[in-house]
């Protein structure tokens, strides 16, 4: 029998930079994390927003900045413990 080392898994939530608002984002954090105990500790913003395929897009790099930053701080306030990572940029 062939015996494998997984390693062990850490959930990634990707939240709405497109069409969301901060205060959804942080709504889910809460959701998650303090009403459901699941300790989701990465939280990503956004996915390939520069791209006109995403609802909400294209998005150009200041105006990700600008979201990425007013989330951060909504998400944050609503678990201070989590990680939030930047969007993805399609290329």
């Amino acid at each position: 029998t062939l015996h494998r080392e997984w390693p062990e898994a850490k959930p990634l939530i990707c939240v709405n930079l497109g069409t969301g608002t901060a205060e959804e984002a942080a709504a889910w954090v809460h959701y998650a994390n303090m009403v459901n105990g699941y300790g989701i500790k990465q939280w990503q913003v956004g996915n390939e927003n520069n791209g006109d395929w995403e609802d909400g897009g294209p998005l150009d790099a200041a105006q990700e900045a600008e979201r990425f930053l007013a989330f951060a701080k909504a998400m944050k306030a609503a678990d201070s413990t989590i990680e939030v990572l930047g969007p993805v940029y399609a290329s």
